[in-house]
């Protein structure tokens, strides 16, 4: 192959798009091969396809799924990646989730005119949830950009679509998120009051996180208080006594002497284990006093955020997210001829694996504006990072 900087630089570009990996990742792999002489001499049309297929072959293949996506990219893809990654599959469904995630980095970055037309373009090829997503986009992008009546009007049209609808938590949380960013009362008392128009019991419908914003915004408008704000109380002291339960939830999962010593001068990191979706229903099973039965999903990943929260809050030099594998773990408690059920053998399994850095192992917390670190595909702010006590 001819050493060509630009030949080399176009089938780096093909590379990188074929497999998500960062360019210059691909630019490295494209210069080791040719070097040892295994790409075409001439990069024709067929010298591209038989060097691309190596290479992406070799860089472990194109990224099929948003998740191995992610993956490639430790959870942080930038805008262009994200953009390209749904370029190059139009048909996937999960395009449009690509396509909110690089508005969302261009809006953090300013680029509020990029962002709405990204949000814009997942509209029209997303599904029921990730199009309303995107018109949240949409109406805070309007809105940073001067158009506060246009802004208005999607959030409120967004209103009256969810009326009488099964609550999307989520989506509720994406709105009140944009709105409280937003700093403008009025449009958010104005949705609030839209959605809960048609609700005779708004906690039985599961509209308490409107409720609550409801009472938020009144208080900035310097409006009294009213039966719904009353409401809002109630809530808010209910899940303050959940949320206090949660340390009791901890202990019961034993792993809350996982931490290491990092430091000569006695700093600490604090460790927290984090089982995959799908290994939750087994390793609860097997091994309740580890993981109680009773625990759903939903408040596991609520008992890890806190975990870490907690940790945070004794001083701890680091948190350290650590991703654990039932499989792993029994294989480990094997080798070392201990009782998987134990909390010490949990403990020192953390530790062990923390000492091997694990692919996927990060530092708590994710960036506001990154993905949260439940997988949820979500930017961290919107989804555990936005408030201590929301999922």
């Amino acid at each position: 192959m001819t050493p060509n900087p630009t030949h080399r630089k176009r089938l780096a570009s093909a590379v990188s798009k074929a497999t998500s990996v960062p360019y210059q990742r691909a630019l490295d792999a494209v210069i080791q091969a040719s070097e040892a002489g295994e790409l075409p001499t001439r990069l024709d049309a067929d010298g591209m396809l038989q060097a691309l297929s190596l290479l992406t072959e070799r860089l472990g293949g194109p990224a099929d799924t948003f998740a191995e996506f992610l993956d490639r990219h430790q959870g942080e893809p930038t805008a262009r990646q994200y953009e390209r990654w749904a370029a190059g599959r139009p048909d996937n469904p999960e395009a449009a989730s690509a396509l909110i995630n690089a508005g969302w980095q261009h809006a953090k970055d300013g680029g509020h005119r990029k962002a709405l037309d990204l949000f814009r373009r997942a509209e029209q090829i997303a599904g029921t949830t990730c199009r309303r997503l995107a018109l949240v986009g949409q109406a805070e992008q309007l809105y940073r950009l001067g158009d506060q009546e246009p802004a208005r009007s999607v959030f409120l049209a967004l209103a009256d679509e969810l009326a009488g609808k099964e609550p999307d938590a989520d989506l509720m949380s994406q709105v009140c998120d944009s709105l409280t960013d937003l700093d403008d009362p009025a449009i958010g008392l104005e949705w609030c009051d839209r959605l809960l128009a048609g609700s005779d019991d708004p906690l039985g419908d599961g509209l308490e996180a409107v409720v609550i914003h409801r009472q938020s915004v009144r208080a900035q408008l310097d409006l009294e208080p009213d039966e719904l704000d009353r409401l809002s109380d109630e809530l808010e002291e209910q899940e303050t006594a959940f949320f206090q339960s949660l340390p009791h939830l901890a202990r019961e999962e034993a792993d809350r002497a996982a931490v290491s010593l990092t430091t000569p001068n006695g700093a600490y990191d604090g460790l927290v284990l984090i089982w995959p979706d799908e290994d939750v229903p087994m390793v609860q099973e097997r091994w309740p006093q580890l993981l109680p039965r009773h625990v759903d999903l939903a408040e596991y990943r609520h008992n890890r955020e806190h975990r870490a929260r907690q940790f945070s809050d004794d001083g701890v030099h680091r948190v350290i997210l650590v991703p654990g594998e039932l499989s792993e773990y029994e294989r480990y408690a094997a080798h070392k001829g201990a009782d998987p059920a134990l909390p010490q053998t949990l403990t020192a399994y953390t530790q062990a694996l923390h000492a091997q850095q694990p692919e996927g192992e990060s530092a708590w917390p994710p960036p506001r504006n990154g993905p949260c670190w439940c997988g949820s595909g979500v930017k961290y702010k919107k989804c555990h990072g936005g408030n201590p006590t929301t999922d």
